[in-house]
């Protein structure tokens, strides 16, 4: 078995160890070398010791400017370059003259005037190195050369010589001076494309020279033949003479051409690499620097070290894109190799490709797109005396995109385009691989970051998580680990997006936008060091787009510390009003559409209706607050303030005075009302009262609420009120349209028993008053104040939601004891946790013993009311409490010990929303947390 020679390293890299020095004159001379015969070192020079990084997208002569001031590196290169072009130029010129070459001076100047222009224009586009290759070759060929052609004639032979110094120029300038920046300008690698551009450029240049010479010369002699000019020659001899000077001067541009750009190739590169033999790398540390001609063995050489020793190998071919011109052996070595590789090493090796090549991105790209053509295509572009259509009708002969015909040609064009930020087409590429080993990663991520790019609103980058999942899915080592850590980061963000999507809390969902606001914001300034350079631009265009979503989203960014006990905003057993009562639009709507906003149209009186602790109460207390504030005045009266009635005129001086202090609380005044008249003449007084209130509130509606009011049964049950009384308020309704009663209690008016409620019957329209909806319940737990601090989560909400099912009281007492809870933990007890509540915590708070000693009222009072008439609803509930879930009707009545039917009983139960009727026909608690409340007790009792 033979041991593989090991593959040597190639060290092109220039071995400077200090900056250049302004006052070292071999410093100069190492210039002048690096322009001509080591371009590539300038840009190093730069890379090396350059302090201020030049941005092209700002290519400008202030930012140009700035630049010089801010590194002082660049500022001396600059300096420098300018004093080596006048140097050099007029020391060559010297020289020239010193072998007998005339030299005009004047030209001398012009030659440098043009040279530093040229170079000094193109040097915008890529930085001070630029200038100093281009400005230095340009300026020091042309200066001599136009000094030489101002000294053969300043006429006709001045075009000849000055095309064929434009030659030069262009020879140089194009061949030497444009491979500082690696091809960038055109966008092809190591000049080979330009190489080909220079020479049809120059050939063609040479070409129209002597045409344009010969045929000027054959017009001036016609001419001057013709007005008696006294040319020797004639017509005959000046197109004789002319056609001449065309020939001489078509060959000889094109023989200054070919020279400028082969002769020196050859000479200094090509043949020395021939001589000296393939089997030795010195010849590629010189050579390669200054031709484009492929050097004999070199390709050879590189795809035996591929196959050898792919990492050194790789070393090596980045040292020859960075500091040579030999990207045709490159590119045509590593096509070579990745065709001999087995699936599945493909991607490994053209990852570490990647890492290592990194200068020069062509390489991946000619390693599936034909290179040829591309050289043909590029050359097109240098004929400038064609028309651009064409130009651009001759390029379509050659086709220079990524091929897909091989896993090899796939996996380059997919990290082509992704270079290239063309995810949709890079996605296209990487399927063709996805069954090979890391295929489906880069699929994923290319998928993954095209939908990425496309997010335009808050769904979409919540919808990023999903489409994300894969990454939690991972089974093999990450090909690009620090990629995929870089897609786990915005997979965090888009996971703050959607706690802020899903939140209720006004405060929480602006905290979650702005954790991931600032999550972007970190991930955009570290960019540069922890992402790969592949797929960094394509990330940082999605970070700042989502960035700019989400701070439209949250409007202001940044997490709310909580500093101090939250205040608990609910309301236990009370009325709530003002902020915090939240969660009953539904029935102010109805109520809405029941009144309209006109004060004075005639609406009807209502009664709000409803089980225990449903609500009702705070719905009247909230009537002047919400919609019908601004020309609805609301007397608000509960019958357990009544007390002990002695009268029917005590109780209308009652509604009297009320309305009274709600007049006098909007600044009305009228005469209180006399209980001594009232008791000696009821409806009179209070009819004299209302006209004086009609008088005063000046076309406004007024509302008398009236909560309990079947209270109002059991004073007529005690003689102590008229039930004439409830005729008379009809009376009045009907007679006063500005003037609205509203009733909330137990029953519907038509629930109460006795014959003297009917004259209210046609009157008055009844509201259902029942469970809160779940979108209710989330809006009453999440958002019970603007800047509530803490959070459900949804299954908490729903976790809620299926104990309490809406009903007000229990939802309320559950918040209630959420906040005192979390209160006592992290204020009392110095226990930090979650500012947001779990479905856990909700479960925890009703296994409590105390939340049923709080919630005593509520549950009593159902069982109270159990406990009338009919008979029957006692026993069905605690039948109802044994089962662990719904149960048919027979079921029920067994479970209850009732042979009989209790149809009243439990029609009673279902129309006062104790039990509910579920879809499949079966019955249940409609508050699950009744059957918890029943079995405790029953177990105590």
């Amino acid at each position: 078995m033979t041991t593989p020679h090991p593959v040597p390293l190639l060290d092109l890299a220039p071995k400077r160890k200090t900056p250049l020095s302004l006052w070292n004159p071999l410093d100069y001379l190492l210039l002048l070398y690096w322009v001509f015969f080591f371009p590539q070192a300038i840009r190093w020079y730069v890379e090396t010791f350059g302090k201020v990084e030049y941005k092209r997208e700002d290519q400008n002569w202030r930012s140009f400017l700035r630049l010089l001031r801010a590194d002082p590196v660049q500022r001396n290169l600059f300096l420098q370059g300018l004093l080596l072009i006048l140097l050099a130029s007029f020391a060559l010129s010297l020289l020239l003259q010193s072998f007998g070459v005339y030299v005009n001076w004047l030209g001398v100047v012009v030659g440098i005037t043009v040279g530093l222009a040229f170079g000094m224009a193109f040097g915008m586009a890529s930085g001070v190195e630029f200038v100093v290759a281009g400005g230095v070759a340009a300026g020091v060929a042309g200066g001599v050369a136009f000094g030489v052609a101002f000294g053969l004639a300043f006429g006709l032979a001045f075009l000849i010589a000055s095309m064929a110094a434009l030659g030069v120029v262009l020879g140089v300038v194009l061949g030497v001076g444009f491979s500082v920046d690696g091809g960038v300008a055109f966008d092809m690698a190591a000049n080979v494309g330009l190489g080909v551009s220079s020479v049809v450029f120059s050939v063609i240049g040479g070409v129209a020279a002597g045409v344009v010479v010969g045929v000027g010369f054959m017009a001036i002699s016609v001419v001057f033949d013709l007005v008696g000019g006294g040319v020797a020659f004639g017509v005959e001899g000046g197109v004789a003479f002319g056609t001449g000077f065309m020939v001489v001067g078509m060959a000889f541009g094109v023989a200054v051409s070919i020279a400028t750009l082969m002769l020196p190739d050859f000479l200094l590169a090509y043949l020395p690499a021939l001589l000296l033999g393939k089997n030795t790398q010195q010849p590629y540390k010189l050579s390669s620097r200054v031709t484009a001609l492929a050097l004999p063995g070199l390709q050879a050489w590189l795809l035996a070290g591929l196959q050898s020793d792919s990492s050194t190998a790789l070393k090596n071919t980045d040292q020859l894109l960075r500091y040579s011109m030999q990207f045709i052996s490159v590119v045509n070595a590593i096509h070579a190799w990745l065709a001999g590789l087995s699936e599945q090493q493909i991607y490994a090796e053209i990852n570490r490709l990647l890492s290592n090549a990194s200068y020069d991105r062509d390489v991946i790209r000619f390693a599936s797109a034909s290179l040829s053509a591309a050289m043909w295509q590029n050359s097109m572009d240098g004929i400038i005396y064609l028309p651009q259509k064409w130009r651009d009708k001759i390029k379509q002969r050659w086709d220079s995109s990524p091929r897909l015909d091989t896993p090899a040609h796939a996996a380059c064009a997919g990290y082509w385009l992704m270079y290239q930020a063309d995810t949709a087409a890079a996605m296209d590429a990487f399927s063709h691989n996805r069954h090979i080993l890391h295929g489906e990663t880069l699929y994923q991520t290319a998928r993954t970051l095209d939908f990425g790019r496309k997010a335009e609103n808050l769904q979409n980058v919540v919808a990023w998580e999903v489409e994300s999942n894969w990454l939690d899915h991972l089974t093999e080592e990450p090909l690009r680990p620090q990629a995929i850590a870089v897609l786990r980061r915005l997979r965090g963000v888009s996971r703050e997006a959607s706690v802020a999507a899903v939140s209720y809390s006004k405060l929480n969902r602006s905290a979650a936008l702005g954790r991931a606001v600032s999550a972007l914001t970190e991930l955009l300034d570290e960019l540069k060091t922890i992402c790969p350079r592949l797929e960094r631009p394509m990330v940082r265009e999605i970070a700042e787009k989502w960035r700019d979503i989400l701070a439209r989203e949250a409007g202001k960014a940044g997490q709310q510390a909580i500093s101090q006990p939250v205040e608990n905003p609910f309301v236990v057993g009370n009325p709530v009003t003002g902020q915090v009562f939240v969660g009953r639009e539904e029935i102010f709507r109805r109520i809405e559409e029941l009144w309209g906003n006109s004060a004075a149209q005639s609406v009807p009186s209502l009664v709000l209706f409803g089980h225990r602790r449903m609500g009702k109460s705070s719905i009247l207390q909230n009537l002047g607050e919400r919609r019908f504030g601004v020309h609805t005045i609301v007397a608000q009266f509960t019958m357990q303030r009544a007390g002990r009635l002695q009268n029917t005129g005590e109780l209308l001086g009652i509604f009297a005075a009320n309305i009274h202090e709600a007049l006098a609380a909007k600044g009305l005044t009228v005469p209180e009302p006399d209980f001594a008249a009232f008791e000696h003449a009821p409806y009179i007084s209070f009819d004299r009262f209302l006209a004086e209130v009609k008088r005063q509130i000046n076309g406004q509606r007024l509302i008398l609420t009236i909560d309990e009011f079947e209270l109002i049964e059991d004073a007529i049950k005690k003689n102590t009120v008229d039930a004439e009384l409830l005729a008379y308020l009809r009376g009045v309704i009907h007679s006063e349209p500005w003037f609205v009663l509203a009733l909330a209690g137990l029953h519907t008016l038509e629930e109460m028993t006795a014959d003297y409620w009917n004259p209210l019957f046609s009157s008055v329209t009844p509201v259902r008053v029942s469970f809160l909806t779940w979108e209710a319940t989330a809006n009453l737990l999440a958002n019970p104040y603007d800047d509530f601090s803490l959070d459900f989560t949804r299954d908490a909400i729903d976790r809620v939601y299926a104990h309490a099912h809406g009903q007000p009281f229990l939802t309320q007492l559950i918040g209630h004891t959420l906040v005192r809870l979390y209160n006592q933990s992290v204020f009392e007890n110095q226990t930090p946790r979650e500012a947001r509540f779990s479905a856990a915590d909700v479960d925890e708070v009703v296994e409590r013993p105390e939340f049923y000693e709080q919630g005593y009222y509520y549950f009593q009072g159902v069982r109270a009311q159990a406990q009338t008439q009919p008979d029957g609803q006692l026993p069905l509930l605690r039948g109802l409490a044994l089962a662990d879930g719904s149960l048919s009707l027979s079921e029920w009545l067994l479970a209850a010990g009732l042979e009989h039917a209790a149809d009243e009983a439990i029609q009673t139960l279902l129309q006062h929303d104790v039990v509910a009727l579920t879809a499949n026909g079966r019955y249940d608690f409609a508050v699950p947390l009744m059957r918890r409340w029943i079995r405790k007790t029953e177990n105590r009792e």
